[in-house]
């Protein structure tokens, strides 16, 4: 019987990682998908040692330190190229930004809406 809830517990506590290989997070320089607690489905884990970038499971790169290359109000051209994984490139524009993006509020409810009362 203890063996039937320790199965049936591992199995609860499993995320997706299906769209999220481990070779993907190792070019992000994170750990791979389901290893940070707590998991998120189809995301990678914290940034490897000696890497910076947003803490905890993200799909952002991290960097080997911050630099003003990379720093919020830094010109770029691609998402990857900024700190927090967003440029924010004005229409008409051939180059942005690095900005903060918005938090998201995560849901285990596919239909539910964040309330945004933390």
């Amino acid at each position: 019987a203890v063996q039937a809830v320790n199965a049936v517990g591992s199995t609860v506590n499993t995320v997706n990682c299906t769209l999220t290989t481990p070779t993907f997070c190792a070019s992000l320089n994170r750990q791979a998908c389901g290893i940070t607690v707590p998991a998120v489905a189809n995301t990678c884990g914290n940034c490897l040692s000696g890497y910076n970038g947003i803490v905890g499971s993200s799909n952002t790169n991290c960097f080997n330190g911050i630099t003003p290359s990379n720093d919020v109000g830094a010109v770029c051209t691609e998402n990857n190229q900024c700190y927090y994984g967003l440029c924010q490139i004005l229409s008409g524009s051939t180059t942005g930004t690095c900005q903060v993006p918005s938090k998201v509020c995560s849901t285990t409810v596919a239909s539910e809406i964040c309330s945004g009362n933390g």
